[in-house]
């Protein structure tokens, strides 16, 4: 029979192990209190590859995993290289996860993506793929720095002149300029998601708290005006720029206006022929020079002009042409004028060499001629 001093004991220890370990509010997420511990990897049969996977607080936020940086607890991690996704548990209390790549599978590759918790900002891909052709143990880092519950977090897909953004620029205006975190996930190869976090002055003095409004700049253009909403998620997809002319075409490269580069090329997915593309004539707002109303698109084929030419609009074109080689333009004849006094390009002195030639030869033909009547003169007397 257990004395009660000794169950008082326990339930102590108990209530000490469970106020000592920092539990995330309303994320289930837990921060190891001491550095992450090196792995104890259980034995697996011969041929299969063990893997460790970590998820590490950033706390100086350099994307780097340091000795003294704790491992965070109920992280989910999902295996899989396509849409068929593997849930694994969640990482123990000191951040971890044992799995193992599986040589019987005939997969190239593994791949693993976090499920990124609330309010964390990734300071390291989201999405890590692994050779499975490794022997060797395999480890897998993922780092984290912590924002806190309070941050709002925009995301969506970015769009400048109807055009996605592959690698946009996303800030606050000012005075909250310094207030925002920027992640942006690049695993999808078809569409860009960004992460903005704004963050609450809490964590950072003098930024924006709930009540307030801030302005989103895309590339340093004005996207949007939000409201402050701390602790929330918005999807908010962020358009900027107005719109390209956009159309669809067959084998064209490039789009000119004025001898600018104004186009975007890119392919389109899907049961169509490899060379039908998707052109994009960009605006003047987000490429000096480019399209307003009044000015001329050509398109080139292979570095050489088509035609018809275009009048720049923005929005998509109902109907593309048919485009075809350009004609050939005909060649202005040169036209032999006067040379002028002065000094002159070689140009110019080719020119009056030219003059002097047509001069002399004009005398030489008109002393012959005078030398005929000359001669036939004397012949009658």
């Amino acid at each position: 029979m257990l004395r009660p001093s000794l169950i008082v004991a326990t339930m102590l220890c108990l209530a000490y192990a469970l106020a000592t370990t920092p539990v995330l509010a309303g994320t289930g997420v837990v921060v190891s209190p001491t550095a992450t511990p090196e792995p104890t990897r259980t034995p697996l049969p011969p041929g299969v590859t063990p893997v460790t996977i970590r998820v590490i607080h950033d706390l100086d936020k350099d994307g780097e995993a340091q000795a003294a940086e704790p491992g965070i607890g109920g992280v989910s991690v999902y295996g899989g290289c396509g849409d068929a996704l593997i849930s694994l548990p969640a990482t123990d209390a000191n951040g971890t996860i044992e799995t193992y790549l599986n040589p019987f599978q005939g997969r190239v590759h593994e791949c693993y993506r976090l499920e990124r918790p609330f309010g964390w900002l990734p300071t390291t891909s989201l999405f890590v793929t692994v050779d499975e052709a490794a022997t060797d143990a395999v480890d897998v880092v993922f780092l984290l720095h912590d924002l806190g519950r309070d941050v709002m977090e925009i995301s969506g897909e970015v769009i400048v002149a109807g055009l996605p953004a592959k690698d946009p620029r996303i800030t606050l205006a000012p005075p909250f300029d310094g207030c925002s975190e920027l992640h942006i996930d690049f695993s999808n190869a078809a569409q860009t998601q960004v992460v903005l976090f704004v963050v609450s002055p809490a964590v950072r003095g003098g930024c924006a708290g709930a009540g307030s409004e801030v302005s989103v700049l895309v590339d340093g253009l004005f996207a949007t005006l939000m409201p402050v909403q701390p602790g929330q998620r918005v999807p908010e997809p962020l358009a900027v720029a107005g719109d390209s002319l956009r159309l669809y075409a067959t084998d064209i490269d490039a789009a000119r206006i004025d001898g600018t580069d104004c186009g975007v090329v890119a392919p389109v997915q899907g049961f169509v022929p490899p060379d039908f593309v998707r052109v994009f004539v960009l605006p003047a707002e987000v490429r000096a020079g480019c399209g307003v109303p009044s000015k001329l698109v050509r398109f080139f084929r292979d570095g050489a002009p088509l035609d018809p030419v275009i009048g720049w609009q923005a929005g998509a074109l109902d109907a593309a042409p048919e485009f075809v080689p350009a004609a050939e333009a005909t060649p202005t004849p040169r036209r032999l004028v006067p040379p002028e006094t002065g000094a002159g390009t070689p140009a110019d002195t080719g020119t009056r060499f030219a003059w002097l030639t047509v001069a002399i030869a004009a005398t030489g033909v008109a002393l012959v001629a005078g030398a005929v009547v000359i001669g036939g003169s004397s012949h009658k007397r």
